[in-house]
């Protein structure tokens, strides 16, 4: 029978492989049939189930076993039309019943009543009769399924057995025996032993045995009391019960005792499950759902195994696809095929036709139906069937009765005569009563003697017996259940729930129709796995010993109530606690290492279920249509939950305890008062409703420590312990009686929580984050479960199977009328058909009445939030407070609407400790009636009648309403408030959001393109959202003053969905930032000009654009369209100040809030990237009203200057390209933006008087056009994006009372804001700019990941995607004078062609600025032509640009990084061509003055000081920042930075009002570094620079010239990190390395020259003044650098060539006599070595450099075009000079800082009188020359002592603070800091007389004309300085000579 079942529903493929009775007899007293007993026993029955797949096919076998599914199949429908005609008739009949209802009402009562009586009483006795005398013994039943086809590797076995089932007959004693007639109570016995099911795996097969070996293992495998067999795993273990039944006949007629009493015992059940077999299970279902998917192609199975036999098997993989599924189909639809159907149907009909008509059919043709329903499926059968009875019923023969369907199947048995006949005559003769049957049957005699028997008179009547009579008991006793799960046979178990005494009573009270059922349940226990020796607790019952733990019951017609039905529910408490191990382990074992895939299985199931859900349904309906009134009482007392730390519960661990509270549920009765009593339609309405009570009260959760008594707390109110207060909530549930009313609702909710009250201490959270971490979760094994199956091959149904679940057919039988083809024996009535159809219309139409399911309305008074601080006791911190939180729903047929609403929300501050009121830090209003939050949602369906009219075409709808807020930001209290919550949240390290995977990103982008299509409905918005908020104001302040105040109005916004366009709005009314300082005149720092900050709005229009659209260009994606009004911005840095200082105390916040900005701009970079991919189409519409930025001179002053930035336009159009090879044009979209009116003016912001604005800046138009390629993923030939910009001139006008503002601007509105607050800023700064560098670094690494990933992506073909040209043709800066009330200009510069070109490819980024020209004239001056003098001037040549900058940026991860860039990152390039620039007197005063006039005298000296700190620390910052950067990359040969510099010529005149005075020329200068990751290299050289004289007279025109190629080259590398680590103390590794080559400079002096050069300079003394402070800064600031670098033991390796200057002294500026100094050659060069010492870890390094100064002379010469010989006056010298430098001189004192040793050879010096005579001149005429003007000379002295004197003081200051240190420091230790050490050789000067005969103009020495010489012998100077100041020196001198050498002279001694 099972497996009939499952092979007929599941369509199930197993065999039976072995099959036997041993014994069935069936022993019946044909004599004495009522008097003595029938026997039946069954002895042995075995059965051995295979799966189908394990047995050979049999072609012959299989089409027989599928034509006997097919016919069972056809009977089942067949039996099921039957029914549904039936159904039919009947309604049929009750609907004409109707009509006649009130006439026969008496009739019908009187008749039918008593025949149903008596027909059910003699059943009754009947049935009594035969139970009384039968009697069944069952033994040994062994059913076994075997399968080693799932897995081979792992058989399994499964099975029932049954020991003994045996129903005897006992008497009273329960003592078997054989009852006489007399007996008047029956007792019977049913004893049931050894029921149980198992699940062997790995176990052995017996199935290839012989049938006796099968038969015999059957046998032994059933289990008979104790003796159980051994290799069996149990999942049911064998049970044992019995059941003892009295019945006594006539208790009824003496009511003492119930008619029947059963009462039935189970000792045990035991179930069982292990891990193996819970696997195995699993993979049996996927084996079954294989076998299933295998059965149409097993016929094609080759019957070999795989190994070797490959052929066959690819042979069977083939034909099972092509002839099951291509060959089927195409034969299918041959029109052969189809004709030769067509004619089988037609033979089919015909046959059945036949069938329906004859009485007795030729063998022949049921012979030929038979072969046509071989051929024929289910489907079509069945529909040939349904035709031919029509046909006939048409036709208008005569049907022939059915015959039962037992009948048809000829297989009933013995009495399927008897029993058939009976039923059919049933069928017939409805309304006839029984015994009419049975005198048909039997004669009279025959019929008194079954009477007799049976106990039955014909007279006999059915007693109306009392209400209280119990006639019928039934008593079920569950002694003990358990349920264990282990892991294996012999392991612990893991789960085990025990169930003890569970018990049923079942009694029935016949005289009140009433049932009672009593179920109760004493004890529950669930225990857990073993860990530590102790097997924990799961669940328990903790409730009173004397009740049971649960207790129901359920009454119809209740004694005790005037309900139909009564249920109550009565529980004690458990408590539950969680294990984790337990629970871990429990999950674990239901994790299976595969996913299933059971798809045919699941299948089949579903349907199954769908047919049951039906019935149930139905039943349910008709149980709701029998309005019944329950009385429900539903009490359940509080269990608890508890959760220990670590997860095992231990009397002293931490413990988190939920209390679900007490449960209670009544139905509230409203008596059963009259109608009439009712007032009003309403009330009736109102009573018309069940109604039920819901409380639950006490839910509370406590957090309780080790030691710590929670149990006592558990029955406190309030305790330490509590987290959640106990706290009530109240539910009335109300369910109408009325079943289809449009003004009920179906149910009605109502409830409310009066206070939600959670107060935590911040221990306490801590220790419940602590609790949870420490409780282990369990491990989920990743399951490869097949997600999206490979498309399997379609299955075929098996041809038995019907097509279509009955109900299904039923439904798609196509008929004019459903009793068409079921009542035959009435004449079809068409106008039924009519009639029903009707009805139909009238259903659907009734259908679209809108009824409301639910009444929902939900309120908590309030929720109350306490945070506390545990100190010596809890104080609180923050209370957060939010009242009358709730929500109103409605359900109805076709839409859904809800209210939720929030009335106030408040957060107050506690200052722990102190005693102040608390801090209202959040505040809204309290008007009666306003809600502060409101959120209203609608759903509608799309087919509801109003729909369109009320919904507005809307399927969803959100409205938001906020009204106003207050939020005070109160540093101190959200310092702390912040503070707490970070000490109270858990560090969870973030680390575990990983970022997304390759295959994940891809994934996104699949998801990305799908998107849905439009639908049809165009009008239908899919969703409306609205927001509106009304107002915030926030309000920033501190312990000591308010800041600011701001206030935020009107924000609306709202979003439509539909189908084809999604719009979006927002704008916002009003912003108003007010500064609260009491002294500042300007109050509003942010105001709105104008009616509305902002209004945006974007509609998008989904597939706009595809298809043939795409060329439209009338067509878009979106649109979008802004408007900004106008924000007037009024900056006052002091406010700005105190709101950044404000900000920095929430670093912490500021900081996240970076590195998520971070973030954010690069998804907002790559979404970009992604939405320029697609050819999106946006029209844009912008206007834009730029803020108006005002800022005052200071918070005090009126005078301000103005920033207006104009207006900004934006549009768009698009425009196709033609392409070339593809099939869709790219599209362009051409953006047009336009600045209009940015200008910049000076204003006075007095309220009562109205000045004019004085414009500094002209209003300047901007024009942009911006052109983006859409089709740029593919179209490469255009960039893109391009940017063209130009902008056509830019005039400034500014006059000195505009600068004169603009600086005050500066020092007054920035100097406000204190200095501390700004220092402090600073170093916040400083922190927040490391901060972000180093999340930049982080984030920097990740994008790059990412862009380096799209690098990969994007193709190797250069692309350019973005270029960018701008232009500015012109711009004019005018100098205005200011004379009375008139403006006049001054000086005008001109900047011509000011421009920039940009491209940005794949892997690279070029830039290019250039200037074309620039000029300044002077409008007061004129030159010699009369025009207005030109002060600079660019070069004159046309094409040639002032000034080019290039800049070229490389990826290095480029194709031609290596070859086309030279591995450089980054390149600058800088060409500079000539410029004129004449500085002349009086213009350059003019400028100054104009300078000076404009400086606000009283400027603060607290900027320089704030600018004397700030290059340190951005030096400092520099250096931190360089480092790590340097050490990071692999690639030494990889240039980071390039730059090159290079100046043509500039040329600068020097000119006064009378005459020109000088020109100077300097040419070619080129300067370049290179940075790599080793080595920096810095190179720079100079060509030439002329200095040339004017002067007319003078002959020497070159004041200064170049002898040689070049004025200088310099060039050093510098290697970081060279001398790092090990290296140090290797010499030959430096830091750095230098080389100075300087070409010889010839200087021509000219006194006069010189002198009017310093006049010129002279008219500029403020100018000087400044330079000189500015100069002794710099010395300062480059002396302390110096230090700092020498204190720094950098090697720097030098190696310097300079020719010194040739300088010539003419006589005068005519005359060619001159004296020339040549300074010779200097030569540098130095080597390193290490000191041994013992003081340090790393040795002192000493620097030896040796300085060389050759071929210094001095010697006089005649300056003219031929060459004559010099005279000499100074032979050439030379010095040598060691110094020896400690680099390690910070901390090794051992040898001095610096030691100097100097050496000098002789030195001889030659005078003639001629020479002396050039000398006197010189000093005469050269430096006398400029005596005409002593006076400048003079001042300019005075001036210069002047300025000294004024630094004086500072410079001693200086020094005396240097004095102070370095006695401090002598305290500690002195040392030597310089030693020095020099000789002289010899000093000798030689007089010669001048030779009268010469007759060259320059006279040499003779030695014949030698006067004298004078001597100095040996001269030595020595000595050193000391750390403290004090020095030593000597001075020695060996000798001193002075000899007589003329000639011809004899004196007494000639020295």
């Amino acid at each position: 029978m099972l497996i009939f079942l499952l092979q007929s529903e599941l369509d199930v493929p197993f065999r039976v492989k072995v099959g036997q009775i041993d014994k069935l007899t069936l022993k019946i007293p044909w004599k004495n049939l009522y008097g003595e007993a029938v026997v039946a026993t069954l002895e042995g029955l075995y059965l051995l189930i295979v799966p189908g797949a394990s047995i050979k096919y049999d072609a012959e076998k299989e089409d027989k076993y599928l034509q006997d599914n097919k016919q069972k199949e056809l009977a089942r429908i067949e039996e099921a039309l039957q029914k549904a005609a039936e159904k039919g008739t009947r309604r049929k009949r009750k609907k004409y019943k109707k009509h006649f209802k009130r006439p026969f009402k008496g009739r019908d009562h009187s008749k039918d009543k008593p025949k149903e009586e008596k027909k059910d009483t003699f059943l009754e006795k009947l049935a009594t009769q035969v139970i009384k005398n039968v009697q069944v013994k069952i033994t040994g039943i062994h059913v076994k399924y075997e399968d080693d086809v799932t897995d081979p590797q792992c058989p399994i076995s499964l099975g029932m057995t049954l020991g003994e089932l045996s129903l005897l007959t006992t008497n009273e004693n329960w003592k078997p025996s054989i009852l006489n007639d007399a007996t008047k109570v029956i007792y019977k016995l049913l004893c049931l032993d050894s029921l149980s099911a198992y699940w062997n795996v790995h176990s052995k097969m017996y199935y290839h045995g012989s049938h006796e070996q099968i038969l015999d293992q059957l046998k032994r495998g059933i289990p008979y009391g104790d003796n159980q067999p051994q290799d069996y795993e149990y999942i049911f273990r064998p049970v044992s019960a019995s059941a003892r039944v009295f019945i006594n006949p006539n208790a009824e007629v003496e009511l003492k005792t119930p008619k029947l009493d059963c009462n039935v015992e189970v000792q045990r059940i035991a179930i069982e499950l292990t891990k193996p077999q819970y696997l195995s299970m699993i993979d049996l279902l996927e084996s079954i759902d294989y076998m299933v998917r295998n059965a149409p192609y097993r016929k094609f199975r080759p019957n070999v195994p795989l190994h070797k036999n490959a052929r066959q098997w690819w042979k069977y993989a083939g034909d099972s696809i092509l002839e099951v599924h291509i060959r089927r189909c195409t034969r299918m639809w041959s029109w052969s095929n189809i004709k030769q159907h067509r004619q089988l149907l037609k033979s089919y009909r015909n046959a059945y036709r036949n069938k329906l008509t004859q009485n007795k059919l030729s063998e022949e043709m049921q012979r030929q139906i038979q072969d046509l329903e071989k051929k024929l499926d289910v489907f079509n059968i069945v529909l040939s069937r349904q035709q031919a009875q029509a046909e006939t019923i048409r036709s208008g023969q005569k049907l022939l009765k059915k015959k039962g369907i037992e009948a048809e199947k000829k297989s009933g048995g013995w009495f399927s005569g008897f029993w058939g006949r009976r039923e059919s005559r049933k069928k017939e003769e409805e309304e006839s009563s029984v015994p009419e049957t049975i005198d048909e049957l039997m004669t009279p005699e025959e019929k008194a003697k079954l009477f007799t028997a049976i106990g039955y008179s014909d007279c006999s009547y059915h007693l109306s017996l009392p209400k209280q009579y119990i006639a019928h008991i039934v008593t079920l006793k569950l002694v003990s259940t358990s349920l264990t799960i282990k892991e294996d046979q012999n392991v612990a178990e893991t789960l085990k729930v025990q169930i003890i005494d569970l018990s049923t009573k079942i009694s029935q009270r016949p005289g009140a129709q009433a049932i009672k059922v009593e179920a109760k349940l004493e004890n529950w226990y669930v225990t857990g796995l073993r860990q530590e020796n102790i097997i924990p607790s799961l669940v328990a019952s903790i409730g009173d010993s004397k009740s049971s733990l649960l207790k129901i019951e359920f009454n119809t017609n209740p004694e005790d109530s005037t309900a139909d039905q009564s249920l109550s529910i009565e529980s004690q408490p458990v408590e539950i606690k969680y294990d984790a191990r337990t629970i871990n382990a429990m999950v674990e074992f239901f994790q299976t290492s595969k996913g299933m895939d059971l798809e045919r299985l699941t299948s089949a199931t579903l349907m199954k279920l769908e047919e049951i859900k039906e019935r149930t349904a139905t039943g349910l309906v008709h149980i709701i249509e029998m309005r019944k009134v329950l009385d429900l009482k539903i009490h359940l007392k509080p269990s608890y939950l508890v959760v220990p730390q670590t997860g095992f519960y231990h009397e002293n661990s931490n413990m988190l305890i939920l209390d679900f509270g007490t449960f209670q549920l009544n139905s509230i009765n409203q008596g059963n008062s009259e109608a009439s009593s009712f007032s009003s339609l309403e009330e009736i309405m109102d009573k018309a409703y069940d109604k039920f009570d819901v409380e639950i009260k006490n839910v509370q959760l406590l957090f309780g420590r080790a030691g710590e008594d929670w149990k006592k707390a558990r029955f406190q109110h309030s305790s330490t312990l509590h987290m959640l207060q106990p706290m009530d909530i109240h539910i009335q549930l109300a369910k109408s009686m009325v079943e289809r009313d449009t003004r009920m609702a179906k149910f009605k909710v109502s409830g409310g929580l009066p206070l939600m009250h959670i107060r935590v201490s911040d221990q306490k959270i801590k220790a419940i984050f602590d609790l949870i971490d420490s409780i282990p979760l369990p491990q989920m094994s990743s399951v490869s479960i097949p997600s999206t199956k490979a498309a399997t091959i379609p299955t075929v149904p098996v041809d038995a199977k019907g097509l279509l679940p009955t109900h299904h057919f039923l439904a798609e039988v196509v008929s004019d009328s459903e009793e068409e083809y079921f009542d035959f024996e009435e004449s079809c009535e068409q106008s039924d058909g009519t009639l029903r159809k009707g009805e139909e219309i009238g259903s659907k139409e009734s259908a679209k009445e809108e009824l409301t399911d639910l009444q929902l309305k939900f309120e908590i008074k309030e929720v109350l939030l306490e945070l506390t601080k545990q100190e010596k006791t809890e104080e609180t911190v923050l209370v957060f407070d939010v009242m009358h939180l709730g929500t109103e729903a409605t359900v109805r047929t076709f839409n859904l609407a809800a209210v939720s609403y929030l009335k106030t929300i408040s957060l107050d501050y506690y200052e722990i400790g102190g005693k102040k009121a608390p801090l209202h830090l959040i505040s809204s209003s309290d008007k009666p009636g306003l809600d502060l939050l409101k959120v209203e949602y609608i759903k509608a369906d799309k087919n509801g009648p109003h729909f369109h009219t009320v919904f507005d075409n809307t399927e969803q709808k959100i409205q938001v309403a906020f009204s106003s807020l207050n939020i005070l930001l109160h540093t101190e209290a959200l310092m702390s408030a912040v503070s707490f919550l970070a000490t109270v949240s858990p560090s969870g390290n973030g680390s575990s959001r990983e970022t997304p995977t390759k295959e994940e990103k891809q994934r996104d982008d699949l998801t990305l393109k799908k998107v849905t299509r439009p639908s049809k409905d165009k009008d239908v918005f899919a969703f409306k959202v609205f927001a509106k908020l009304d107002a915030v104001c926030l309000n920033l302040c501190d312990d000591k003053k308010n800041i600011a105040e701001i206030k935020i109005q009107g924000l609306d916004s709202s979003l439509l969905l539909q189908s084809n366009q999604t719009d979006f709005f927002a704008r916002l009314k009003d912003i108003v930032v007010t500064d609260v300082d009491t002294r500042t005149l300007h109050k509003k720092a942010v105001s709105i000009v104008g009616d509305e900050v902002f209004s945006f709005s974007l509609i998008l229009y989904p597939y706009a654009t595809e298809g043939e659209a795409y060329t439209d260009m009338s067509k878009v994606d979106g649109t979008i369209s802004l408007k900004v009004g106008c924000i007037q911005v009024v900056y006052l840095h002091k406010f700005l100040v105190s709101l950044l200082a404000f900000l920095n105390n929430f670093q912490t916040a500021k900081e996240a809030l970076s590195a998520a900005t971070v973030q954010a701009a690069e998804k907002a970079a790559t979404s970009v990237k992604d939405l320029a991919q697609r050819s999106f189409r946006l029209a844009m519409d912008i206007h834009l009203k730029a803020p108006v930025i005002v800022i005052p001179q200071s918070s005090v002053s009126f005078n301000a200057i103005v920033v207006d930035l104009g207006l900004i336009k934006v549009q768009n159009q698009f425009s196709l390209v033609s392409p070339e090879g593809n099939l869709l044009p790219p599209v362009i979209d051409k953006m047009d933006v336009q600045l209009t009116k940015l200008k910049l003016s000076r204003t006075t912001m007095e309220t009562d008087l109205s000045h004019q604005d004085i414009q500094i800046l002209h209003p300047i138009n901007l024009s942009l056009s911006v052109h983006r390629n859409l089709a740029a993923s593919w179209f490469h030939k255009l960039p893109m994006l391009e940017i063209t910009g130009y902008l056509d001139t830019m005039n400034v006008v500014v006059s000195q009372e505009d600068l004169n503002v603009f600086l005050k601007v500066l020092t007054e509105n920035l100097g406000e804001a204190e200095q501390t607050s700004a220092k402090q800023i600073q170093q916040e700064e400083g922190k927040i700019k490391g901060m972000e560098k180093s999340t930049l670094m982080q984030n920097k690494g990740l994008s790059e990941e990412i862009l380096s990933e799209k690098r990969k992506e994007t193709l190797s073909e250069d692309v350019i995607n973005v270029l960018l040209n701008f232009e500015i043709k012109e711009v004019i800066i005018t100098l205005m004078k200011q004379v009375q009330k008139e403006r006049y200009p001054l000086h005008v510069l001109n900047v011509l062609q000011l421009g920039t070109k940009t491209k940005i490819r794949n892997h690279e980024l070029t830039a290019a600025a250039y200037l074309k020209k620039i000029t300044m004239r002077c409008t007061e001056i004129t030159d010699s032509n009369g025009d207005p003098l030109y002060i600079v001037n660019s070069s004159s040549k046309t094409d040639e640009l002032l000034l080019k900058m290039e800049y070229i940026k490389a990826d290095a991860d480029g194709p031609d990084f290596v070859t086309t860039y030279n591995s450089t990152k980054q390149n600058l390039d800088v060409i500079f061509s000539s410029l004129d620039i004449v500085l002349h007197t009086e213009a350059l005063i003019s400028i100054v003055s104009f300078l000076t006039f404009s400086v606000p005298s009283g400027a603060s000296p607290s900027t320089d000081k704030a600018l004397d700190h700030k290059p340190q620390t951005e030096e400092k910052e520099k250096g931190s920042v360089l480092r790590p950067a340097s050490g990071g990359t692999a690639h030494d040969n990889i240039c980071e930075l390039k730059l090159t510099a290079n100046l043509n010529a500039f040329n600068i005149s020097v000119c006064d009002q009378t005459c020109r005075i000088a020109d100077i020329r300097i040419q070619g200068m080129d300067a370049s570094v290179a940075v790599k990751t080793k080595k920096i290299e810095v190179f720079s050289r100079l060509e030439d620079i002329i200095i040339t004289n004017v002067d007319p007279e003078t002959i020497h025109r070159k004041a200064v010239s170049i002898v040689g190629d070049e004025v200088f080259r310099f060039q050093m590398s510098l290697y970081p990190d060279a001398t790092a680590g090990e290296a140090y103390a290797d010499m030959s590794k430096v830091d750095g390395k230098m080389s100075l080559k300087v070409g010889c400079i010839q200087i021509v002096y000219l006194h006069q020259f010189f002198m009017s050069l310093l006049n010129f300079l002279n008219n500029f003394q403020t100018a000087r003044e400044a330079l000189n402070a500015v100069t002794v800064q710099a010395a300062e600031m480059a002396a302390s650098s110096m230090k700092d670098f020498a204190k720094k033991s950098f090697r720097l390796l030098m190696d310097i060539n300079l020719k010194a200057p040739v300088i010539v002294v003419p006589e005068s500026s005519t005359s060619c006599n001159a004296l020339v100094a040549d300074l010779g050659l200097i030569r540098v060069q130095n080597e390193f070595k290490l000191v041994s010492s013992d003081e340090s870890s790393l040795p002192p390094v000493i620097d030896n450099m040796d300085v060389q100064l050759t071929h210094l002379k001095l010697s006089r010469c005649i300056l003219s075009a031929d060459s004559q010989p010099d005279s000499e006056i100074l032979c050439p010298l030379s010095l040598t000079l060691v110094v020896q430098r400690n680099l390690a001189a910070t901390w090794y004192h051992k040898t001095p800082a610096i030691g100097i040793k100097g050496d000098l050879k002789p030195m001889q010096i030659a005078l003639s009188q001629g020479d002396l005579a050039v000398v006197m001149k010189i000093l005469l005429q050269n430096l006398g020359g400029a005596s005409s003007q002593p006076d400048t000379l003079q001042q300019s002295i005075e001036d210069n002592q002047m300025v000294r004197k004024e630094k004086v003081p500072n410079e001693s200051d200086i020094s005396e603070g240097q004095e102070n240190i370095s006695t401090s420091q002598s305290s500690a230790e002195c040392y030597t800091m310089l030693t020095f050490d020099f000789n002289f050789e010899s000093l000798s000067v030689t007089l010669y007389n001048s030779d009268m005969n010469q007759k060259s103009l320059l006279s040499l020495h003779n030695e014949k004309l030698c006067l004298g010489e004078f001597r100095l012998h040996l001269m030595a100077s020595s000595g050193k300085i000391l750390s403290d100041g004090s020095m030593d020196v000597n001075v020695k001198l060996k000798a001193c000579t002075l000899d007589d050498l003329r000639e011809g002279i004899q004196n007494v001694t000639a020295r």
